[in-house]
């Protein structure tokens, strides 16, 4: 049997190449979003859960 890749796989796996992303220890959305041109902030702030750092994302 042949694995055939979903629509999202086959998404993602363009968007990786578009952006040059061909090895696994590429795959960080830090990195990820630097190529896009998306910028990340950071921060602290406590969850329900735990006082760790949550991560956001907005877009404005």
């Amino acid at each position: 049997m042949v694995y055939t890749n979903s629509h999202l796989e086959d998404w993602i796996e363009n968007l990786y190449k578009r952006i040059n992303i061909t090895t696994p220890e590429q795959i960080n959305f830090e990195l990820i979003a630097e190529l896009l041109g998306i910028r990340v902030y950071f921060k602290p702030s406590p969850s329900f859960s735990s006082l760790n750092t949550m991560m956001c994302i907005r877009f404005h």
